[in-house]
């Protein structure tokens, strides 16, 4: 993103206003999940389409995922 100043704005923007909506926070201290995402963008003339795709099926340091921490539902059919 370093390389890219319009992606760089632009996702900072985005990750501030999940911040501010409460959908995410920064992790100061370690914690069971971390949860890694990615930004997917398209460059436009004049702007930056920009989506942040998160993987909640990534491990972290314990071996397993915040997807195997989730309650999963019997099947309904």
């Amino acid at each position: 993103m370093k390389q890219n100043e319009n992606l760089e704005i632009a996702y900072r923007k985005c990750m501030a206003e999940y911040e501010a909506l409460g959908h995410t926070t920064i992790n100061r201290e370690p914690g069971l999940y971390i949860t890694s995402h990615h930004a997917v963008w398209k460059q436009g003339n004049d702007h930056v389409k920009l989506c942040v795709v998160f993987d909640a099926s990534a491990c972290c340091y314990s071996g397993g995922s915040l997807n195997d921490t989730l309650y999963v539902d019997p099947k309904l059919q």
